[in-house]
Formats: C-alpha cells, structure tokens, sequence
C-alpha cells in the first residue's frame, strides 16, 4: 500500500526522501497547488506507523497521513 504523508515544507520532505532512501525505503515527493499555496507530500511504500516512528524521531515536521 502506497502511503501519502503531507510535511510541513519542501526542505522536509527532502529530508524525508533521504533519510527514507538511506534505510531502504523507496519514496519520491510531490508538490501540489492547493488554495492556500502549495503542500508537499512524500510517497512511500510501507507500513505507515514504522514510517511515522522515523520521520518523527528524525525531526521531520509531519502534517497529515
């Protein structure tokens, strides 16, 4: 199941993509316009709780899942 987790800015979700890379993980980022400016997701292919433990422990600003 591919998971869409919504970060705070495009300088964590970069984060994000590499900290998920260098365990293994395959993600990529996407940006999207919305109303209000712009919103950027990263899309992985995992468990989403062992995902949110990483980014969370690595001090990555997550919004929503």
């Amino acid at each position: 199941m591919r998971n869409k987790i919504e970060v705070a800015s495009y300088t964590h979700a970069m984060k994000a993509r590499g900290i998920l890379r260098q365990r293994g993980f395959i993600c990529d980022v996407q940006k999207t316009s919305t109303q209000n400016g712009c919103a950027f997701f990263v899309y992985v292919n995992d468990d989403a709780d062992k995902i949110r433990r990483i980014l969370s422990s690595s001090g990555i600003a997550v919004i929503r899942w």
